[in-house]
């Protein structure tokens, strides 16, 4: 990743109005058979779960993050599963600055979607209110995250949503 900015110009050199820098890149995810590729590099995630940003500011502040993620790569890993399990107001802290330390360190990162516990649990489909309440929160979630080139995945309600059959190796999708 990188920082950017965007200018408008009119003219060469006339910058008329330039953003602030901020962090951006791109990552390419592919499943080719049973392998995953990170931009055309075959690789294995060595998953770990992350609470940072759901367990105070110590944890999701820069310095705290960049430890986790120091710590994680001593050990091994390379892909952390946030489980915070929600983002409701309180929930979580210093989501920017926890990306910014998995952008800055090359680690990976799913990112915790919205839980169905705080629409209604296994039937919040069928009230219409709370489906617009959740799309409106998972649409503001993917808007702060997605720039963030660690975040490659995207994880929804840890164990609470799957099918007959989910653990069953021969059946994974």
């Amino acid at each position: 990743s990188a920082k950017v900015s965007i200018a408008r110009v009119e003219s060469p050199g006339a910058v008329v109005d330039e953003s602030v820098p901020f962090r951006f890149g791109f990552r390419e995810v592919k499943i080719r058979g049973r392998d995953l590729y990170l931009n055309g590099t075959r690789i294995h995630l060595r998953a770990l779960t992350c609470a940072a940003m759901a367990r105070g500011a110590d944890r999701a502040c820069r310095a705290g993050a960049l430890d986790t993620c120091r710590r994680m790569k001593d050990m091994g890993f390379n892909f952390a599963i946030a489980n915070n399990y929600n983002l409701m107001p309180g929930a979580i802290s210093h989501i920017d600055s926890t990306l910014d330390a998995f952008d800055e360190t090359g680690m990976l990162y799913s990112f915790t979607m919205p839980h169905m516990k705080d629409f209604g649990n296994n039937r919040f489909l069928d009230d219409p209110e709370n489906v617009a309440r959740y799309k409106k929160l998972a649409a503001w979630a993917v808007s702060r995250v997605r720039r963030h080139p660690s975040v490659i995945a995207y994880t929804t309600s840890h164990n609470a949503v799957g099918y007959t059959g989910k653990q069953d190796h021969l059946k994974l999708d």
